[in-house]
């Protein structure tokens, strides 16, 4: 039976696999280990149980933690519980084989030296790397936008508040709102989006998005050991984190937030409308459901 994959995404996606930093017990495998495992983890919500699966050329080893009636325990978590018995398994084995890059089906592709993506118009750097030949028709990327900066690349402008002349473009990496919230954290380098100018009509989409929870989400609060129900911490990512938000459960309002945008809340069983608004007027909306 002819696999859905083609062995030239396959293999990239095993490659990447043992890539994986792996568990502190592992800290030498870079230079001493076995190279050959691709592996990947998994965590249940509430730490009910964990995984870990890697395979080889020759072995396939899944581990499973957990406790048989599902009650879950702090600290179990598929790369500290799952993934050193699983490497265990795997360093009593004997791992001969190599994983064999396909010969053919490849294509060299210029691409965004930033994003991955088939290089666009605004890229600013660009590379070539080799694809499987159906990445010829992968997306343009589309996270670098050209915009028009003030004379001293302070602020955003147009044509309509701001001298032509004195105007000038710049190519900007921009990411959406809630990948730039975690990607600027391992990349100090990241810029955002400057500001529009003081005499221009701010111009760009709603600057934040609910990192939690998202749309028709249905939400258990759990019972602590004293017999309390416990809250459920909301999270939004802001372009400007200084801005202030306004957050409102069926339009009762129920706090503000700056710099950190997180809220804990306990509403009610039953469906729920989440309204969020920010000092400027922008606003959001998202719909949850609180079930027993």
């Amino acid at each position: 039976k002819k696999s859905p994959f083609d062995v030239q995404s396959t293999f990239l996606t095993i490659y990447a696999l043992q890539k994986v930093v792996r568990p502190e017990e592992e800290s030498g495998w870079r230079m001493f280990g076995n190279n050959q495992i691709a592996w990947k983890t998994g965590t249940s919500h509430g730490f009910k149980d964990a995984w870990a699966v890697g395979v080889t050329p020759e072995y396939v080893v899944a581990i499973w933690v957990g406790n048989a009636d599902g009650e879950g325990r702090p600290g179990i978590v598929g790369v500290k519980a799952a993934a050193p018995v699983m490497f265990d398994v795997f360093n009593r084995l004997k791992i001969n084989k190599k994983f064999i890059e396909p010969m053919n089906g490849w294509s060299a592709v210029e691409v965004c030296a930033v994003s991955g993506y088939k290089s666009g118009l605004n890229c600013a750097e660009t590379k070539k790397i080799k694809v499987p030949v159906l990445g010829e028709n992968m997306e343009a990327c589309p996270f670098h936008q050209k915009i028009h900066l003030d004379e001293n690349s302070m602020y955003r402008v147009n044509s309509e508040c701001y001298a032509v002349a004195k105007m000038h473009s710049a190519n900007w990496f921009v990411l959406p709102a809630v990948q730039e919230f975690y990607y600027q954290k391992k990349h100090p380098w990241y810029k955002r989006l400057p500001a529009f100018h003081p005499d221009c009509e701010q111009q760009n989409s709603v600057p934040f998005a609910l990192i939690y929870p998202k749309n028709f989400t249905r939400i258990f609060l759990p019972i602590d050991m004293q017999g309390n129900k416990q809250k459920v911490i909301f999270e939004l990512a802001h372009r400007n984190p200084n801005d202030k938000v306004f957050w409102y459960v069926d339009n009762t309002f129920v706090g503000t937030t700056q710099y950190t945008h997180q809220l804990a809340l306990q509403p009610d069983v039953g469906s729920h409308l989440l309204i969020l608004t920010d000092e400027f007027g922008n606003r959001r909306t998202k719909q949850f459901t609180i079930v027993e």
